[in-house]
């Protein structure tokens, strides 16, 4: 960076260029400077990282809401979540078919957390109006 474009930076900034971080998400200014394959390997980490940002709210409020009723089971698949995540990362930083093998378990297991979830949400509600009412209830609370 300050072989390339300090001189530029402290032109136009009037400053140096500070430590840390990426000034551009591989297609600007600074990424020209890349060789190709530094490039492509750049952008495959960026599309597996924006691809967890797409679902990493999703996945998180589901096992939140599973975990109230089903704590065991939502740890679980959380757990089973988070490793076919690195899986999946660590194979798209390689090469784009090498997320293929995590993708099933992935999403099978965010169905099944979003279909928990709502399970576990229909489950408190029903029984905060009659504690005798319950959809597949783990286990009696007396």
């Amino acid at each position: 960076m300050e072989k390339n474009f300090g001189d530029l930076h402290l032109k136009e900034m009037k400053e140096k260029i500070p430590r840390g971080g990426y000034p551009d998400c591989g297609n600007g200014v600074y990424s020209d400077k890349l060789s190709y394959k530094d490039w492509f390997y750049f952008n495959l980490s960026q599309r597996a990282h924006k691809n967890y940002l797409e679902q990493v709210t999703i996945a998180a409020f589901a096992i939140l809401v599973a975990g109230m009723a089903y704590p065991n089971f939502a740890a679980g698949l959380g757990g089973v979540y988070l490793l076919a995540r690195l899986i999946y990362t660590m194979g798209y930083k390689s090469s784009p078919e090498g997320r293929l093998m995590a993708v099933p378990v992935l999403m099978l297991t965010l169905v099944v957390l979003i279909v928990t979830s709502i399970v576990a949400a229909a489950n408190m509600t029903m029984t905060a109006f009659d504690p005798n009412l319950s959809i597949a209830a783990p286990s009696k609370i007396t």
